[in-house]
């Protein structure tokens, strides 16, 4: 019975291993996960106009946007926010107006972003 154990033991250590790999990640690049709450609690009280003057001062969001629609070609709202984490829903939604209202991309009956 002991000769089955030694692989189960090894495929649970490289789980553990690699989600302590996606933790450590995560936390270099977020911060804990109460900074970043507290961060984007902030955020979403922030009024919409300075929402817009924070994008101007900083064009690499809207950059950033659009590399990740380029890579998908076509992606929802949802799966768009979970690749740009680091930047606020509102900031992330107003940065989508103003790409529709210049004709950079597409918002299709399902709610799919698409470039143009």
């Amino acid at each position: 019975m002991t000769y089955y154990l030694a692989p189960k033991y090894i495929i649970a250590g490289l789980i553990i291993g690699y989600a302590i790999y996606r933790f450590a990640r995560n936390w270099k690049k977020y911060g804990s996960l109460r900074k970043f709450k507290k961060i984007m609690r902030h955020e979403h009280k922030k009024p919409h106009s300075q929402h817009k003057k924070e994008i101007k001062q900083n064009p690499e969001l809207t950059k950033q946007v659009i590399d990740v629609i380029r890579k998908k070609k076509s992606i929802k709202r949802i799966k768009l926010y979970q690749h740009v984490m680091h930047i606020s829903r509102p900031k992330v939604n107003v940065i989508l107006t103003q790409l529709e209202e210049d004709k950079i991309i597409s918002i299709d009956a399902k709610k799919r972003i698409q470039l143009l």
